[in-house]
């Protein structure tokens, strides 16, 4: 569900006529950039990915839809991306391994149990992925273009914070169904 509200508002915060380019950043097995692409007929979505594995689930999942031509999955580990080859995206949405090294043992199980580590944590302090995601944006995101991220109670403040110190503006926060933060967005100023 809080993924479907991350979608939702990346959705929502558009015109579905308009033409743009979407980068996914740890599309994992697409479900961001496949939801964006279906509800959004001129959109095209790049998704990047770490996982090689991660990357042959989401061309699998791909192939559910007619949407080859507008969805692409990518092999990129965001920590060594050539910005060269990925830039003037309109909107960046994340859902990035965001749950503290110290809360990853107090994680759902049904997540621990089906999710690999590398998707639910960063192995530090929850941080790490959004401070890299939000510094690539003054090369990869168009000016006034949208940044979406889902991310985990508690984490707001700081989230808005990194923002701001990289020239975001209009930033808001969605919660959840049981009123967590749980969707920060803002316009790359």
């Amino acid at each position: 569900p809080e993924t479907e509200i991350l979608v939702e508002t990346v959705i929502n915060s558009v015109s579905k006529e308009d033409e743009l380019r979407i980068m996914d950043i740890g599309s994992g097995s697409g479900n961001i950039s496949i939801a964006i692409a279906v509800n959004l007929p001129n959109a095209y979505v790049t998704g990047i990915e770490i996982s090689e594995s991660a990357i042959a689930v989401a061309k699998e999942n791909l192939k559910k839809y007619d949407l080859n031509e507008r969805v692409s999955f990518l092999n990129y580990d965001i920590f060594s991306l050539n910005r060269d080859e990925l830039s003037d995206f309109d909107i960046i949405v994340s859902n990035p391994p965001y749950v503290s090294k110290e809360d990853f043992g107090k994680v759902q199980k049904e997540i621990i149990n089906y999710e690999p580590d590398i998707a639910v944590t960063d192995f530090q302090d929850g941080f790490k992925f959004y401070e890299k995601i939000i510094s690539l944006t003054s090369q990869i995101l168009k000016q006034s273009g949208k940044i979406f991220f889902e991310i985990a109670e508690g984490q707001s403040k700081k989230i808005n914070e990194i923002m701001k110190e990289n020239n975001f503006k209009e930033i808001s926060v969605i919660q959840d169904y049981q009123k967590i933060d749980r969707v920060i967005y803002g316009v790359k100023n």
